[in-house]
């Protein structure tokens, strides 16, 4: 036989060989928790499902974890795990007996960390579940100082811009169970940089706009954005069936400055899509000749709930000229 042909032979011989003596590989035994009787989950499978957006394997991660391993995750010097049991933790029963846990995060050096951790604040304090705080027995001091956590960060003038924003959202999430800190975003109004005076404006509730007139100067503010939100802000006071066709618009700023911005920005390429959507409602309640019109051609435009919108108050406003 050929020596060429041989040599590989050999050596194929000898690597099955080999094989075969080292016998079948061994099957990774997964331990189950002597304190949960669950099978014990790695955080690289945690972070591999964040990874790759699985929703269902997250929801039955975070199920067989629970909340004290997502808690003991939170405080992983690898951010990566720590984000990743950020996510995880709404999903599981019991995630608000982590709230100590997820505001410890919030003074984070890692933005993403911080940011994500306010998120999460606003998702386990909104009152969705009005009895999971006295079911799951947590302290009023362990909330309170979640809801003072949230009130720092966003007030911090050196914090992450996208920190700060994330504990807007959240603290307007939290309005029923942080009252006291709810009350104090409208001060944010004048803050100086632009995306936290956007986040505010976008967020306040009516009695805290209408509290000292707080956005009557916002919609003259210098950046567009931020004028976007006031007006769109204003305008969601609306009726949402758009049954205040006509009537006065209640409002602490000038209604025609409010209508008239409206009117400006609801067709604008810089508009932002969800802000044009909330301008309709004014001009639906001015119901003048230019106004319907505007809202016509939106109607008749490419689909989009901006064009949805429209049609949605000109059906209603036919309806009860007709009545």
């Amino acid at each position: 036989m050929n020596r060429l042909v041989l040599v590989p032979l050999v050596f194929a011989w000898v690597s099955s060989s080999v094989a075969l003596a080292a016998g079948p590989k061994p099957r990774v035994v997964r331990k189950a928790s002597p304190r949960t009787g669950l099978i014990v989950t790695h955080d690289e499978e945690l972070v591999r499902a964040v990874k790759k957006k699985d929703r269902g394997a997250l929801e039955r991660l975070a199920e067989r974890m629970g909340p004290g391993h997502l808690g003991e995750a939170l405080h992983r010097p690898d951010p990566a795990v720590a984000e990743a049991a950020l996510i995880a933790l709404p999903l599981t029963r019991g995630a608000v007996l982590e709230i100590g846990a997820v505001t410890d995060l919030l003074d984070s050096s890692n933005v993403t960390l911080a940011a994500a951790s306010a998120r999460v604040l606003g998702q386990l304090l909104d009152g969705a579940e009005p009895g999971a705080l006295d079911d799951w027995e947590v302290p009023p001091d362990v909330v309170e100082r979640a809801c003072n956590g949230l009130r720092a960060l966003a007030t911090r003038g050196e914090a992450a811009v996208t920190a700060r924003v994330a504990a807007i959202s959240a603290i307007a999430s939290a309005s029923v169970l942080c009252p006291a800190a709810s009350g104090e975003l409208a001060a944010l109004l004048r803050d100086p940089v632009p995306a936290v005076r956007r986040a505010t404006a976008l967020v306040l509730r009516p009695e805290e706009r209408r509290a000292n007139g707080a956005l009557r100067d916002v919609v003259r503010d210098p950046e567009r954005l931020v004028v976007s939100a006031a007006v769109a802000t204003l305008c969601r006071d609306e009726p949402a069936d758009g049954s205040g066709a006509g009537a006065p618009i209640k409002t602490d700023a000038p209604p025609g400055a409010v209508v008239e911005q409206a009117r400006m920005m609801v067709s604008s390429r810089g508009t932002p899509a969800a802000d044009a959507v909330e301008m309709l409602g004014c001009l639906a309640r001015a119901a003048t000749p230019a106004d319907k019109q505007i809202l016509d051609q939106v109607r008749r435009g490419p689909a989009s709930p901006l064009r949805d919108r429209a049609a949605e108050l000109m059906s209603v406003s036919d309806r009860l000229r007709t009545q």
